[in-house]
């Protein structure tokens, strides 16, 4: 496939990559999130105050979005997440708590949490950069079905980002991830 080609796939693949949960492995824990923190029921540290239960900006919809979050409704720990990432929507910019909240997210066994997470572990946006961690979080995404997950997969075979490249595996997750998001436009 030539990079034009990838660039429109990548280009329909985030269009559409709205999935579900599946059974992925928690998130390897990080400094930022790991300070004088206890463990989880899942085994993973917490934050002794999550930063987005000790902040006080926002509206009405950041409250509600809070407590859901706090009752285990991954996807508004993603929804809270991504005003935190874009500093949109009433909280400021804050691209710790964003991964804090992916991290949650992913927790609560959400693929998408758990892509959005990588992308901050790809970018050192929030967390460490650590490409091995974000390698492994984009692989078992797509193997749980989530079309975007896939074609980042496939990036990190094709370019060798934190896992040894391998063109069968990158054109591989690549397929996959046309043939998930052709299941999505069907």
């Amino acid at each position: 496939m030539t990079r034009a080609g990838l660039l429109g796939l990548a280009l329909m693949l985030i269009a559409a990559s709205a999935c579900g949960g599946s059974n992925l492995p928690p998130p390897a824990p990080t400094p930022e999130s790991t300070a004088q923190a206890p463990a989880s029921s899942s085994g993973v540290p917490q934050a002794a105050v999550p930063c987005w239960r000790a902040r006080s900006e926002g509206d009405a919809t950041v409250a509600a979005l809070r407590a859901a979050c706090d009752s285990g409704d991954a996807a508004k720990c993603i929804g809270l997440g991504v005003r935190y990432q874009d500093g949109d929507h009433g909280v400021a910019k804050d691209s710790v708590c964003a991964a804090d909240l992916y991290q949650q997210a992913c927790d609560l066994k959400s693929v998408v949490g758990c892509n959005n997470l990588a992308v901050m572990f790809e970018k050192g946006d929030g967390r460490p950069v650590d490409h091995a961690r974000a390698a492994e979080l984009y692989e078992a995404g797509c193997q749980a079905n989530h079309a975007l997950a896939c074609r980042n997969a496939g990036r990190c075979f094709r370019d060798g980002l934190g896992i040894p490249r391998d063109e069968a595996r990158a054109a591989a997750a690549f397929a996959r991830a046309v043939e998930l998001s052709t299941r999505l436009c069907s």
